[in-house]
């Protein structure tokens, strides 16, 4: 609900924006993506440079270091 001077809440302001209750960019690749990610020894720019070329063009780094972070608790145990 706004509040009283006109000004949105929270829940508000995030239901407007565009990645609201979206979650992660990565959260839409398709599965056998992330799957040759996982396998992979690459790094969040390799990933992004390489998704880009399958199609994927708002791949950046930063959105990759998701997977290569997920990718490094995996292999710590």
């Amino acid at each position: 609900m706004s509040a009283s001077d006109g000004a949105l809440s929270l829940a508000e302001f995030t239901a407007t924006k565009r990645n609201a209750g979206g979650g992660r960019w990565i959260d839409g690749l398709p599965q056998e993506i992330v799957d040759e990610v996982m396998a992979s020894n690459a790094g969040a720019k390799v990933i992004a440079d390489w998704l880009k070329t399958r199609g994927f063009d708002g791949a950046t780094p930063s959105k990759c270091e998701h997977l290569v972070d997920a990718r490094k608790k995996l292999a710590v145990g």
